[in-house]
């Protein structure tokens, strides 16, 4: 027996105002709104939405590089990562172009859960594999563990993999996954996810910073996407480097990032430089395993709620692998990996330009024999 909810009329009269509004609302873009709407996508469109677009670039990656410099470095990142694909296509035997091996993915049960269980099992197998090796590459660990865990089955349908939640109610910090359309999602990219939402990715850069009581609070509480996942990516690249990876993971974790590659070449082109919808999706559906559907999604995103948001994650990866590969430089045999780790992660997620200086302050210590806890900022 179904119980019945009661509604009072009040209640009910102002659902069914509510209601109307609604598909009046709805009538009026249909028919009067619509008339109006501009045929472009994207802020140049708009009288000084060029100028506004590369606002929003400094705001979100912190620097003031223009766009066609963006996406000239976008199809550069693009094109070392598809080499990579390419060359592992070779060592798994087949002999097909990047598009055709995606679709041979794509149609593969062997590529796919099961059941929620076995994701979960694999899931924190790749967490186990991780978790003993962080004090080789890591001075320093968070109090807080982790661990992965199903999201609620009520809320999977508005996420497309899942979310990273720090510890507050929960002494773990916890990666909720979603597992629904397991017959439909291929599981190459777990492992990436793992490494990226919790060690030494997400979980780590957060908790290190939220547990130090001596830091202030604006900087224990902020998050800015193109360190915090910058940092994530690399670390998620990090894992790659010390042999975290087999085959078709590696080949999992490079087709996320050709598909951030594409977003510094999506994004820019759509806001500043002249494409059309078109034009974008077909460069999506080309270079990523995206559906019409997401790339729909992710274009609305791009041109409508956060223009130049989407560039932080490739252009925040590529600056720790920068910033890395100058420090080698500089410091040579000097160089200690854990140290730099150390210092990428002293302040949590800060904007790009104020990680840089502190970097730079971090090579002039060192090359000054100085150590780098007495060391005073200049003023």
């Amino acid at each position: 027996m179904t119980e019945k909810t009661y509604r009072g009329p009040k209640t009910q009269k102002y659902i069914d105002e509510t209601v109307k509004a609604i598909k009046d609302i709805i009538s009026y873009i249909e028919t009067e709104y619509i008339q109006f709407a501009p045929q472009a996508i994207g802020m140049s469109q708009y009288p000084g939405g060029y100028d506004m677009y590369t606002r929003q670039i400094n705001t979100y990656i912190s620097c003031d590089e223009v766009p066609d410099k963006i996406q000239k470095k976008g199809y550069e990142a693009l094109n070392n990562t598809k080499l990579k694909i390419k060359e592992i296509i070779k060592k798994l035997g087949y002999n097909c172009t990047i598009e055709e091996f995606n679709d041979i993915i794509q149609k593969s049960d062997k590529y796919k859960f099961k059941t929620p269980e076995e994701m979960q099992d694999k899931m924190t197998e790749y967490l186990d594999k991780i978790r003993p090796l962080m004090n080789t590459y890591f001075n320093k660990m968070p109090q807080a563990d982790c661990a992965v865990k199903r999201l609620d089955p009520i809320l999977e349908a508005s996420t497309s993999w899942g979310h990273y939640s720090i510890p507050v109610e929960n002494p773990l910090g916890i990666y909720y996954y979603s597992a629904a359309e397991l017959d439909k999602r291929n599981n190459i990219r777990s492992a990436a996810i793992v490494y990226h939402e919790l060690l030494p990715g997400h979980h780590y850069q957060m908790n290190l910073v939220l547990e130090d009581e001596t830091l202030p609070l604006i900087i224990r509480n902020h998050y800015n996407t193109a360190c915090a996942d910058g940092w994530a990516e690399y670390a998620s690249g990090f894992c790659e480097d010390i042999g975290l990876y087999d085959l078709i993971s590696e080949y999992g974790r490079l087709s996320w990032d050709a598909f951030l590659c594409c977003r510094l070449i999506v994004d820019t082109g759509l806001n500043a430089l002249g494409w059309t919808y078109d034009m974008a999706e077909q460069f999506l559906l080309k270079n990523t395993m995206l559906t019409k559907t997401e790339i729909y999604s992710e274009l609305l995103r791009y041109t409508t709620a956060m223009p130049a948001q989407a560039l932080s994650y490739k252009w925040g990866s590529l600056k720790f692998l920068e910033l890395r590969n100058l420090a080698k430089e500089k410091l040579k045999d000097d160089f200690d990996l854990k140290e730099f780790h150390d210092v990428m992660l002293e302040f949590g997620s800060i904007p790009l330009n104020i990680l840089e200086e502190h970097f730079e302050w971090y090579i002039k210590s060192k090359l000054n024999n100085n150590s780098l806890w007495d060391i005073k900022y200049d003023n």
